[in-house]
């Protein structure tokens, strides 16, 4: 029952599914001719494609994380949700099974993006070309672990704030809660964002090194998102039920 609904579940991301591997697929190989068979230095084709991609990742994140946030109220907060809570399963695994789809899509998507960064880049070194994928590559070696590191610490952060976002939704529907709903919304939002920031601004300044700096507020920040979802999890329980 569990993988049927996780795998029903996915459904859910699949245009972005197919078409991220598609677009990847078309600009790079545009790509790999632009660079392989224009002879001399014009490479404006190649920038141009260059210049599409980030663009292309920028609004797929944005539609990932819509999607996502779209797929954990739905079920739950629409007024169809009666159904979600008569499903044969429980709730903290209907819970569970859409932060497993938000880390697999997540993972593909992050992949179907770097991979073939990796290829190309992998070719231009290898004919002696210029490469235009450097630009992406140096954020993603052990030899630039900071850079590394700041773009991971970015990615978490930004899932902290969905996930952060969500649970304050959620709290704003529960039945003790619910006569302004939006104003507690817009207050458990401030809150929590101003003790996230807080707290992140205190070990800053404790800690002098950048490395350890980093490391740190990744593990702080993915504790703060593990305890997110168990208060998610804890609100979907409390959240009153309509009824027909």
């Amino acid at each position: 029952m569990f993988k049927l609904f996780l795998k029903s579940n996915l459904k859910d991301y699949k245009y972005l599914l197919i078409l991220s591997p598609i677009i990847n697929f078309v600009l790079f190989t545009i790509l790999f001719i632009n660079v392989q068979f224009i002879p001399g230095d014009d490479k404006g084709i190649g920038i141009f494609i260059i210049t599409l991609y980030i663009i292309g990742l920028f609004i797929f994140s944005i539609l990932f994380f819509v999607f996502s946030f779209r797929n954990f109220t739905n079920p739950f907060l629409s007024k169809e949700r009666y159904f979600t809570y008569t499903l044969p399963i429980k709730l903290s695994s209907l819970l569970l099974i859409r932060v497993l789809s938000f880390i697999i899509v997540g993972l593909i998507l992050l992949t179907s993006f770097i991979l073939p960064i990796r290829i190309f880049d992998l070719i231009d070194s290898i004919n002696n070309h210029y490469s235009y994928t450097s630009f992406f590559v140096e954020y993603f070696t052990s030899e630039n672990l900071l850079s590394t590191l700041e773009i991971i610490k970015t990615i978490i952060t930004c899932i902290f704030i969905l996930f952060n976002t969500i649970l304050c939704l959620f709290i704003s529907k529960l039945p003790t809660l619910n006569k302004k709903p939006t104003l507690t919304l817009i207050i458990t939002i401030l809150l929590t964002i101003i003790i996230y920031s807080i707290i992140i601004h205190i070990f800053s300044i404790l800690i002098v090194d950048s490395l350890i700096n980093n490391i740190i507020s990744i593990l702080l920040t993915s504790s703060f998102i593990l305890l997110v979802i168990l208060l998610i999890n804890k609100c979907v329980k409390h959240i009153e039920i309509i009824k027909r």
